[in-house]
């Protein structure tokens, strides 16, 4: 048994979670984490509200709420919309005016900063005299010098570099929507280019998805780089050091886990150097957008920390759309988890996110489109599948022939255990898995369903949990032995006909 720490995203309290969310690194995240539970790994799931976002400033400013008041509502709210969907992360921190957040954020700074890395520079920084707001991030928007999208100053959205403030064009503020001047501001900045190449030789052959890694291939390259990391004039995170040089939090994510786990083992009773250490494997889900602070800035953490995590995996999303538009809070333009989880099937969100996740590319949603699949295909075909359907006839139809699943769930075993595995996890072909299922459980013949249902309920556990649930409930009690075999089988043909037939019929 291995110990892995599964991350995601601290999400913005700015907003409830909408599907953009749940297909990316939330429904995700939770897959992985049942899947190692499925092949008896000892797993934490952690997230946080990441309180000190600048997005949340500005919310505050429009609404004329505070921050906090703000933050702690919506993080209740996401915390109720992720549980409508089955989603159980071990812990999630609100990290506002939280200890371990505050005490792992300076901690990181200090290990970067012994290194020598963290100097100071004057730059210029765009800056609204008529609302009085800095352009560091969430209250400014300009064009980004590298991929010529729409971006704020941290992280692009279209191309995850982080752009340079001196090189972007068109950078107006939010607020009032008028051009931003320039005020020449002295912060501190990470010389990170210098990790550029224990990096580039940690990632050589790993398996990233093709954006990541293309992206990975050009930044890497860049070994002058320097991150700025203090946004003097905003409200960002206190360090103890420079109490005039706060901190951004895009710098905080790795502190933000490593706060959130030790919060989470202080009311567990877990130890930290346990879990914190080089046996364990972190494994992070995350926008593509968050690529350049996880993949680059927080192994780079971690490697001069040398004490933690060894094995890092990570998993990027691109957006999904909504009728042709990027997903927004703050525009509003969303179909929000907790409205889907009242209306549909639970198990079918989440079938559904899975099967249109955009892992490596942009997706579309249509509600529409979802609402015929759950009638036509979902409902008749799963919620109401032969496995509900047949009870009355299953005492006196036991198979009489050997249950050959031939070589079609051979490949479906296959499949489902490529998808599975780390170096190759996908939830988009886990939930394809399930429904060519579906399909060989249709050709088959009718005294054979159970055994393929149960089978369905196993490769589809971590998929839709419930529905797995309803089904090894409703098939008969005999069935006990095959589900704990069915747990440890390998999925070849050989294992499945030679063992699990015989306690099946």
């Amino acid at each position: 048994m291995a110990r892995f720490i599964v991350t995601i995203t601290p999400p913005t309290p700015n907003g409830d979670l909408h599907l953009g969310h749940l297909s990316g690194p939330f429904l995700a995240a939770d897959i992985c984490a049942r899947v190692l539970r499925q092949k008896r790994h000892d797993v934490v799931l952690l997230s946080y509200s990441d309180d000190y976002q600048s997005y949340l400033l500005r919310k505050a400013r429009q609404t004329g709420q505070e921050p906090t008041d703000i933050a702690a509502t919506n993080a209740d709210a996401m915390m109720k919309s992720l549980a409508s969907v089955d989603i159980e992360l071990s812990h999630f921190l609100k990290a506002f005016g939280n200890r371990y957040f505050l005490e792992e954020v300076n901690r990181y700074f200090d290990i970067v900063d012994r290194k020598g890395a963290i100097v100071s520079r004057t730059a210029p920084i765009p800056y609204c005299e008529g609302c009085g707001v800095f352009g560091y991030e969430g209250f400014a928007r300009g064009t980004c010098n590298y991929c010529g999208g729409s971006s704020d100053a941290s992280q692009c959205e279209c191309c995850a570099n982080v752009p340079d403030l001196e090189r972007m064009s068109s950078i107006r503020c939010i607020l009032c929507g008028e051009a931003m001047e320039s005020r020449i501001v002295e912060h501190l900045v990470w010389r990170i280019g210098a990790s550029y190449g224990q990096l580039s030789e940690r990632y050589r052959g790993i398996n990233h998805r093709s954006s990541l890694k293309g992206f990975l291939a050009k930044r890497l390259r860049q070994t002058h780089d320097e991150w700025p990391l203090t946004r003097p004039g905003e409200q960002a995170i206190p360090l103890e050091r420079y109490p005039d040089q706060p901190i951004h939090t895009w710098f905080a994510g790795l502190a933000g886990y490593r706060a959130t786990l030790r919060e989470y083992l202080a009311s567990s009773g877990g130890d930290l150097h346990d879990w914190w250490s080089g046996d364990t494997s972190l494994v992070q889900f995350l926008g593509f957008d968050c690529a350049y602070s996880h993949v680059i800035a927080y192994a780079s953490q971690l490697a001069l920390e040398r004490n933690g995590p060894s094995r890092l995996f990570h998993f990027t999303n691109r957006f999904l759309q909504l009728d042709g538009q990027d997903f927004s809070t703050s525009r509003g333009h969303a179909v929000w988890i907790r409205d889907a989880s009242a209306k549909y099937p639970v198990d079918a969100v989440r079938l559904y996110a899975g099967l249109h996740a955009p892992e490596d590319e942009v997706k579309n949603f249509s509600l529409v489109d979802f609402e015929n699949w759950v009638q036509e295909w979902y409902v008749p075909k799963v919620a109401h599948g032969t496995w509900k359907r047949t009870d009355a006839r299953r005492a006196a139809a036991l198979p009489k022939t050997p249950c050959d699943l031939g070589c079609e769930w051979s490949a479906l075993f296959k499949d489902w255990t490529t998808a599975t595995k780390l170096e190759t996890f996908s939830i988009s072909k886990l939930a394809s898995v399930q429904l060519r299922a579906v399909a060989l459980i249709e050709a088959a013949p009718l005294d054979q369903h159970d055994v393929r249902w149960l089978l369905y309920a196993h490769l589809g556990e971590a998929v839709h949990p419930r529905l797995s649930q309803d089904i090894v409930a409703a098939l008969p009690e005999r069935h006990s032995e095959a589900l704990e075999l069915i747990s440890k089988l390998t999925f070849d043909r050989t294992t499945v006909d030679k063992e699990l037939y015989p306690l099946l019929s």
